[in-house]
């Protein structure tokens, strides 16, 4: 039976912590954390798991001094590299990337001149460069974005351009133009959430401005695989309540309900499966401030085995999908303030060991008889159907790696096929003609 399970030691960091940032190497399908850790005063730290426990990347607490709002990015290469808020040269922005060994800065450290807050990093695959937005808080605290042409750090079109301040500034790249987007919290529209993009040679808003119903907390921006922009945040007049839009071409809708958690969420975070569906993670005042994770099936938010995950009280949720599509979910655990990472499965040891690596279905949409064919070395073992809802319609043991499946009394519609085994899960979308 699938459940969330620690990966590796529970508060497996030194000490408090604080900006947890969470990501999958694209080098080795390990997952690394980076964050700001008091056991290295404050300085900035990056820790993977290597398959048997959690383990410093190159030298604890590598920055020259403090660093606040750690984000953790890869290259095309699979090298790590964090942007912060570097103490060392006064509060600038600054990033640096681990060479095999130690760490160093990418170009100038403190590149932004003036004190940058809620830095975001992000790689561009179409030019292969790193961007960072951050809050120019000794200007106006508006939005700037800026990028390493490979000798400098350049402002990407004007510099400060929000309106007003943009607090909570979060950045993602457009793969299919290679366009940065950058969600915030925006004064100029009553502090609602905002979304804009560098266009041409200006930095225009993504459908209206202040889309959001009322002021937002910690935004967060995501591309769904079909280049769609997301955003999910906290609804500060609805009680903090987590909410997901999506830009469908003409404005921002919801995505499902409005409502998503029942009560308070805190720092909602937003990642898509290899199927195409949005999960959010979020701390959940309905089961003391613990980790709660849902997923959207094309109609309803669901729970992900059961509210409250984690053991204890937390903050920063970051969620991401690992080797064979198993989610993880980042975060710092307030009882000791250290981090811990759970991912969904039995828990067995073992994080690259998958039993199968994909699986297709064809032919989709289909009338009555679909062929599933594993890509894999070794056989799964259950295959599930679910409706939009949720439910489980019917439930199999696979034991052929090519097989088929008889959907001839299902009614006409959406349907997903979950293959599971001891170490993953993956779905795909199913239409039933």
């Amino acid at each position: 039976m699938l459940h969330w399970q620690y990966v590796g030691d529970e508060n497996f960091s030194s000490g408090q912590t604080s900006n947890l940032s969470f990501a999958f190497s694209p080098a080795d399908s390990l997952p690394y954390v980076a964050f700001a850790s008091e056991h290295f005063s404050w300085k900035a730290s990056v820790m993977k798991f290597d398959g048997s426990g959690w383990v410093y990347v190159g030298p604890g607490g590598f920055s020259t001094a403090s660093a606040f709002y750690t984000s953790l990015a890869f290259d095309m290469a699979g090298v790590p590299n964090v942007a912060f808020r570097d103490e060392a040269y006064a509060e600038s922005a600054s990033v640096m990337k681990f060479d095999g060994t130690n760490w160093g800065y990418v170009g100038n450290a403190g590149f932004s001149y003036t004190q940058a807050d809620f830095t975001s990093l992000v790689f561009n695959p179409r030019d292969s460069m790193p961007y960072v937005a951050f809050q120019e808080y000794l200007n106006s605290r508006k939005a700037t974005v800026m990028k390493f042409n490979g000798t400098n750090w350049v402002a990407e079109g004007k510099r400060a351009f929000s309106s007003g301040a943009a607090d909570f500034i979060n950045l993602a790249i457009n793969k299919a133009n290679g366009q940065p987007y950058v969600v915030f919290s925006d004064e100029g529209s009553e502090f609602k959430a905002s979304v804009m993009t560098f266009e041409g040679n200006s930095w225009v808003y993504v459908g209206n401005a202040g889309f959001s119903p009322s002021r937002v907390s910690l935004p967060r921006l995501v591309f769904s695989p079909g280049n769609e922009p997301y955003v999910t945040f906290s609804d500060c007049a609805n009680s903090y309540k987590a909410s997901v839009m999506k830009f469908d071409g003409t404005g921002w809708i919801n995505v499902g309900d409005a409502d998503i958690s029942p009560d308070t969420s805190y720092s909602p975070n937003l990642a898509f499966d290899p199927a195409g569906n949005p999960w959010l993670a979020y701390s959940d005042r309905v089961v003391s401030f613990k980790a709660t994770v849902k997923e959207f099936n094309g109609t309803l938010w669901t729970t992900v085995d059961h509210a409250g995950i984690s053991q204890g009280v937390i903050d920063f949720p970051s969620l991401a999908f690992g080797p064979g599509g198993t989610p993880y979910v980042a975060f710092m655990d307030y009882g000791v303030s250290g981090a811990s990472v759970m991912k969904y499965d039995n828990g067995s040891a073992g994080i690259n060991t998958l039993q199968y690596e994909d699986f297709t279905l064809y032919p989709n949409p289909a009338a009555g008889k679909v062929t599933l064919e594993i890509q894999g070395s070794e056989k799964p073992s259950m295959l599930t159907v679910l409706n939009v809802e949720g439910r489980e319609i019917m439930q199999t043991e696979i034991s052929e790696l090519k097989s088929q499946l008889d959907i001839s009394s299902l009614t006409s519609g959406i349907y997903f096929v979950k293959l599971s085994n001891s170490r993953s899960v993956i779905v795909r979308k199913l239409i039933k003609q």
